[in-house]
């Protein structure tokens, strides 16, 4: 429903690499989905959910797991005034 229902869908690869005082590297990466809808309730207001699942590697060739996380959460948006948005 165009201007009511809006819906996202995000991949992402954040490979990091650090180079510390000793002079070592640390390599790692993190790889991750997310998925989100929002709908307006009123013509100021929008509310909506987010879920977001990502898996963290301790090497940025994503081959050594070091844990997983998935967060899950409302949205909101408020126009305070149609100048501000």
């Amino acid at each position: 429903m165009p201007d009511r229902v809006f819906g996202a869908f995000n991949v992402f690869c954040t490979p990091e690499w650090t180079r510390l005082a000793t002079g070592e590297s640390q390599r790692d990466a993190t790889v991750g989905v997310g998925v989100a809808g929002t709908t307006r309730v009123r013509p100021w207001l929008f509310l909506g959910g987010e879920m977001r699942h990502m898996r963290k590697y301790d090497s940025a060739g994503l081959a050594s797991f070091a844990g997983e996380a998935l967060y899950a959460g409302p949205t909101a948006y408020v126009i305070m005034s149609p100048t501000w948005t």
